[in-house]
């Protein structure tokens, strides 16, 4: 079993909080239980044997069987310990595979208790993830580059348009707005044309 010691009077976080008698309490955990996965977890190799074993019992009572293949340990040595030992734990007369890390509802969980190897596997599914997506995004990507040039060539057009325009009628596209006599509606090439041209109307 695992102790864990908490308190909850909505104080600040503080771990030196923890050493109090009074205000804390300590919840004993022996089993991680999620739909038909269970871990097992203790400080010592014998409390996981017999926890196995307790466990074992009521799975032949229930007429249920362990799965051999995929039961595992995993072992956490103490950080001072120099020379771990990976303990020997045996189910129906086979001892269990040790292993560095697995997998548990999601989670990774490593024997050094780090998330390095949580990182790791993440990272490999995001790089899964964005191979699968890789069709999607490459015609997206040359759907927006077909009509960049589409959009490109229409532009181009028009300003050649344009240009056969002001070749065809090089002072219209220079005339001021206001350079149209309002007598006759005579369209002239400047203001001094223009003026010009209303003292022809006045004379």
């Amino acid at each position: 079993m695992i102790d864990i010691k908490y308190r909850m009077d909505g104080k600040v976080f503080n771990l030196s909080r923890l050493r109090s008698i009074n205000l804390t309490t300590i919840t004993s955990l022996c089993a991680f239980e999620y739909s038909d996965d269970n871990s097992v977890a203790s400080h010592t190799e014998a409390g996981l044997q017999a926890t196995l074993e307790a466990f074992k019992f009521a799975y032949t009572k229930l007429g249920l069987n362990i799965n051999q293949r995929k039961s595992q340990v995993l072992h956490q040595p103490c950080p001072n310990d120099a020379n771990p030992q990976p303990p020997a734990i045996v189910l129906q007369g086979q001892t269990l595979e040790n292993v560095e890390h697995f997998c548990y509802l999601g989670s990774h969980l490593s024997s050094k208790a780090d998330i390095d190897v949580e990182i790791q596997h993440r990272l490999q599914g995001a790089g899964t993830a964005f191979a699968k997506d890789r069709s999607e995004w490459r015609s997206a990507i040359h759907h927006g580059t077909k009509t960049f040039e589409e959009t490109k060539l229409s532009k181009a057009e028009e300003n050649k348009k344009i240009r056969k325009e002001r070749k065809r009628n090089p002072n219209r596209q220079r005339l001021p707005p206001n350079a149209t006599c309002p007598t006759c509606g005579k369209q002239c090439a400047s203001r001094l044309g223009l003026l010009s041209h209303l003292r022809v109307h006045a004379n």
